[in-house]
């Protein structure tokens, strides 16, 4: 949750240099005030938003080794039902069947 603590921080930082710049180019302390309370939950938003992508993320997985042209698939590629396709013969197979349907 440190994403979430640093735009909270932020946040606050923001609402007061808004209120204080707000105070200083002359608007009354109360509206200074509300537009620096204004400016805080944009911020925080921002923080909430970054902090939910980050935990709701898929791990990250290992870095991939490098695969030889011919290599089999691997143990895990096969536990999910899933290989490795050669997108080659898939469009080649596309385009076989697209001309067999036009004929």
């Amino acid at each position: 949750m440190p994403l979430l603590r640093w735009g909270l921080n932020a946040g606050a930082l923001v609402a007061i240099a808004a209120a204080v710049a707000s105070w200083m180019a002359g608007y009354a302390m109360e509206v200074a005030l509300l537009r620096g309370l204004l400016a805080f939950p944009l911020v925080a938003f921002a923080a909430y938003f970054a902090e939910l992508v980050v935990s709701t993320a898929p791990p990250a997985k290992e870095k991939a080794k490098t695969a030889k042209a011919d290599a089999t698939p691997t143990s895990q590629e096969l536990a999910d039902g899933r290989a490795p396709v050669d997108l080659a013969q898939v469009r080649a197979d596309r385009d076989a069947s697209a001309d067999s349907r036009a004929a």
